[in-house]
């Protein structure tokens, strides 16, 4: 029998049409929504970035989510081994180590940015980020659970 089958990761329920482009869709909305939070340096940063790039926060959404969701496999292994039923709820109480597995995914892709001013304003938010990220956790959970609920549905 195929493991991926019986027991998926969340890169196989949720990488997958149509799953994928509805978690990027709910994970831009969150990313516009909390920036849209923020105070007026952050928000400024952002214009600027998106000034130099309109599609940065869609893309990066896209492009970063892979690598976010190999990082929240090991959570989510540690779920299914609980028996619960209500990930997005495992995942909130976790806030601190999921801010951290968006962290450690976004410094990656930093590190890798050709663009001055977008790795400048990226430094210049990342000292406060974690305080950032994990106000956005719970949302990030509930989204991330709402799709895998889809996709184990489909």
């Amino acid at each position: 029998m195929d493991n991926r089958m019986s027991d998926p990761t969340l890169a196989d329920m949720l990488l997958v049409p149509p799953h994928f482009d509805g978690l990027v869709a709910d994970g831009q909305r969150l990313v516009e929504a909390e920036i849209d939070r923020k105070g007026m340096t952050v928000r400024t940063a952002v214009r600027m970035v998106k000034k130099i790039k309109p599609t940065i926060v869609q893309r990066t959404v896209r492009e970063l989510m892979p690598d976010f969701l190999a990082e929240l496999e090991p959570c989510h292994a540690e779920f299914k081994a609980t028996d619960g039923n209500d990930f997005g709820a495992y995942l909130a109480a976790r806030e601190e180590r999921v801010a951290e597995a968006v962290l450690q995914v976004a410094d990656r892709r930093a590190e890798r940015i050709g663009s001055r001013p977008i790795r400048s304003a990226y430094s210049r938010m990342r000292a406060r980020a974690i305080t950032e990220v994990r106000s956005a956790v719970p949302e990030l959970a509930r989204i991330i659970e709402r799709h895998r609920r889809q996709a184990l549905a489909d």
